[in-house]
């Protein structure tokens, strides 16, 4: 793992736990429509998040990650 990549990933899950922080301490009307947003957002690019993973899923065939 490079340098890089582990950096975007520890900044990643910084994010997430900020995130998550602040969404726990909001009312449960303010979670639903975060919920609905992202649900939202996941609906209109479904097709792109399918075409990444399909690439993901293809690089790891063959590699180390493929037979794990």
């Amino acid at each position: 793992m490079t340098v890089d990549l582990a950096k975007s990933i520890r900044q990643g899950a910084a994010a997430a736990r900020t995130a998550q922080r602040r969404l726990s301490s909001a009312g449960a009307e303010a979670r639903s429509d975060v919920l609905r947003h992202l649900a939202r957002l996941l609906t209109e690019r479904e097709s792109e998040l399918l075409a990444a993973n399909k690439l993901d899923l293809d690089a790891a065939q063959g590699s180390e990650i493929g037979r794990a």
